[in-house]
């Protein structure tokens, strides 16, 4: 998966996740944020590729689902990020069966949220 941030195309796919911080503040969903760090690839040019850290942030954050032992790597390798009809956005990795279908309720994290800001660091 390419994801287009300010003219410049991120490769997502078999990255790693750096970090993942959650705010999340029961009772008042917009309030809640969530931070995602991965390392990525940035396409410099047609076929070539440098490594890069692309921060995510999720604001108004409607869902939070972490099913993670912590015991493993830090690869993933899937992800998924939509953004959906009614404009809130679904992000998942280690997606199960690689399908990059967000039908799935048991992905390792899943996250929605109302808003999504990124840039890379």
């Amino acid at each position: 998966m390419e994801i287009e941030v300010a003219g410049v195309k991120y490769a997502l796919y078999t990255g790693e996740v750096h970090a993942i911080e959650l705010d999340l503040r029961y009772g008042t969903p917009a309030t809640s944020t969530a931070f995602v760090q991965l390392n990525v690839r940035k396409r410099i040019a047609s076929g070539a590729y440098e490594s890069c850290r692309l921060n995510l942030t999720f604001g108004g954050v409607t869902k939070a689902v972490v099913q993670e032992e912590f015991i493993g790597g830090t690869s993933y390798a899937s992800i998924v990020l939509n953004k959906r009809p009614d404009n809130s956005y679904y992000f998942a990795i280690g997606t199960i069966g690689d399908t990059h279908n967000p039908a799935y309720d048991y992905d390792n994290l899943v996250l929605v949220a109302q808003n999504l800001t990124l840039h890379e660091e």
